[in-house]
This record gives structure tokens, C-alpha cells and sequence, in this order.
């Protein structure tokens, strides 16, 4: 396992995918948890082999059953996208809600998504922003824009410009897509008392989540 994810890497000898994936193919044959996902992600992506999902999401399921979030959490992306069908993303959201049962945040950001546009589950908002929500307090950049959107159209929870712009502007400083569009946008519609209070808890906020 140590050796594959060397060459898979680069670190202290040449990165050469190929041999990773041997080598992790050593370690997932006697069961290592970590060389099943690393294995699965090679197939997943086409990295050292040819990609193969079939065998990417045979490989998750393996360290998944073994309780590893990061599988649970690539199968779930695995079954949302699986040749784009939908009678795919019931196991999709199964997958994200072991993952994010385990406080994985990718996962509790996908599920957030899920419930918002009932893919897999029933839609429900408020649960949708529930997701956001715990992922967003990761420091998950995408999850705290979702959150910062749901805030702003009063989906799931009490509409607030403040907390829209507050979360929004957190996804901006990340780079996330369309953020700085929509934080500006926000920003429109505050007043000057609204703009003084944003300003006050977007520092606070990103003091929490930027730290040096």
C-alpha cells in the first residue's frame, strides 16, 4: 500500500501510476481497506489503468463494507453518476448517508443536494439545509454556497439576506463558481444596517474557517 501510493505520487521515486495500481492490487487482494478505495478511485478515473467503472464501484463497495467513509462517499458519486441514471440515486443517497453519518463532509454536502431536489429521497428543503448546514461548519466551501442560496430564496429555512451574503461571501474567498456573481447580487439587497451586520459575522466567520 505504501509503495503504491509512492508511485502513485511521485514521492521519492517516480510517479508511475501503472505500478501503483500493481501495487495496490497486492494490498486489495488481502483485504487492506485503504488499497480497495485507492483501487477503486485508479478505476473511477482512469489513473495507472484503463478506467473501468464496473470495476471502480467493486472495488468501493469492498472498503465501504468495511465502514471507510471516503469508499461510502465514492460509491455514492459512483451511483449518482453511474451512466447518468436515475434508478441509480436511491443507492447514491444510501451511500452519502453512511458517509455522512460518519461526518464525512463531502457526503453530508451530496446528500444536502439529494434532498433538495429529491434525487433518491424524497425532496425535503429543510433537511437539504440540515445537510448544508453540517457540512457548510466543516469548512465545506460548495455546501456553505448551497447554504448561502437556500438562505437567500427562503427554501428550507427563514429567509435572511444576511446569512445569505455571509455564506456566500465565505464560498467566494474559496473560489467556488458563481459565488462572487451571486455574492454581489446579495450585497444589492442589504440595507446599510443589514451591510454593517453581514460585515460583522462574515469576519467572524472567516476567521472560523481561514484559519492561518
Amino acid at each position: 500500500l505504501s509503495l503504491g501510493a509512492m508511485y502513485a505520487s511521485g514521492t521519492s521515486i517516480p510517479k508511475d501510476e501503472a505500478k501503483a495500481v500493481e501495487w495496490y492490487q497486492r494490498a486489495a487482494a488481502q483485504g487492506n481497506t485503504l488499497a480497495q478505495f485507492n483501487l477503486g478511485y485508479m478505476y473511477a478515473y482512469g489513473k495507472g489503468i484503463p478506467k473501468d467503472e464496473t470495476k471502480a464501484v467493486e472495488w468501493y463497495q469492498k472498503s465501504a463494507a468495511q465502514g471507510y467513509a471516503p469508499a461510502q462517499f465514492g460509491l455514492g458519486v459512483m451511483y449518482d453518476d453511474f451512466k447518468y441514471k436515475p434508478e441509480n440515486w436511491n443507492k447514491a443517497a444510501e451511500w452519502y448517508q453512511k458517509a455522512a453519518a460518519q461526518g464525512y463532509a463531502d457526503a453530508q454536502r451530496n446528500l444536502g443536494v439529494m434532498y433538495a431536489y429529491g434525487k433518491g429521497v424524497p425532496k425535503d428543503e429543510t433537511k437539504a439545509v440540515e445537510w448544508y448546514q453540517k457540512a457548510a461548519n466543516q469548512g465545506n466551501a460548495d455546501a456553505q454556497f448551497d447554504l448561502g442560496v437556500m438562505y437567500a430564496n427562503g427554501r428550507g429555512v427563514p429567509k435572511d439576506d444576511v446569512r445569505a451574503y455571509v455564506w456566500i461571501n465565505l464560498a467566494a474567498v474559496s473560489n467556488v463558481p458563481d459565488a462572487v456573481y451571486s455574492r454581489d447580487r446579495m450585497e444589492l439587497r442589504l440595507t446599510i444596517e443589514q451591510k454593517n451586520e453581514a460585515q460583522k459575522l462574515s469576519t467572524e466567520f472567516f476567521e472560523k474557517f481561514h484559519k492561518k
